[in-house]
């Protein structure tokens, strides 16, 4: 992958907005949302789509797949069942495994000892600061390695493991994306654009 860092060129990000005479991305920018269990397993879907060796177990599946198929029509065919159980059932647990590890995580979700909780990120130039009732974490941002930006969201890795989802619903002044797209570009070095960031739709006002 290039190192060059795609925000770079004139034509993104090429209107210089400015808050307060600071640069747009010098603002303080925050996100509030529900830390549970399905944003977790969101954060590690998405982790888990950015890893290069998803594409070698996707190409396992399918040789499996294509590798089993005659052998079990061929046993059920002929009324052997036991031993079409017996090739299919290791065969599926390959094709659900993610399945198995979503519940297992799901289940370890339980100990985690902020979760459930409000969180609320701030964003500015020193670097991330997430704030709960049971934490107080502040990180520089020389603590992120890559960013992957997602229209519906910002996935923040610190290592090839460790991440941080960050929905753009969850950002409190929708006009503000944007400026944290900025921020982003010029604070981690590695970018990956999967699909361009959507301004969330703003709720209709209300009406007596």
């Amino acid at each position: 992958m290039s190192t060059e860092n795609p925000y770079a060129s004139p034509g993104i990000f090429s209107r210089q907005e400015t808050v307060e005479g600071r640069p747009a991305h010098a603002a303080r920018i925050l996100a509030t949302f529900q830390w549970n269990s399905d944003l977790y397993i969101e954060a590690l879907e998405r982790c888990r789509r950015q890893h290069r060796e998803r594409h070698f177990v996707l190409v396992l599946k399918v040789l499996v797949l294509v590798s089993i198929t005659p052998f079990v029509i061929s046993w059920i065919w002929q009324g052997k069942l036991l031993p079409a159980l017996l090739i299919t059932t290791p065969a599926a647990f390959l094709f659900f495994m993610h399945k198995l590890q979503d519940w297992v995580n799901r289940r370890s979700f339980l100990k985690e000892p902020c979760g459930n909780e409000t969180m609320t990120i701030e964003f500015s130039e020193s670097g991330f600061h997430a704030i709960s009732p049971t934490q107080d974490a502040k990180l520089q941002w020389c603590a992120f390695t890559k960013v992957v930006h997602f229209q519906d969201g910002f996935l923040l890795f610190q290592g090839p493991r460790l991440v941080h989802w960050i929905p753009v619903s969850s950002i409190s002044d929708p006009t503000q994306v944007h400026q944290l797209e900025t921020l982003l570009a010029a604070k981690v070095a590695e970018h990956k654009v999967v699909e361009q960031v959507a301004l969330p739709i703003a709720a209709p006002p209300l009406t007596s």
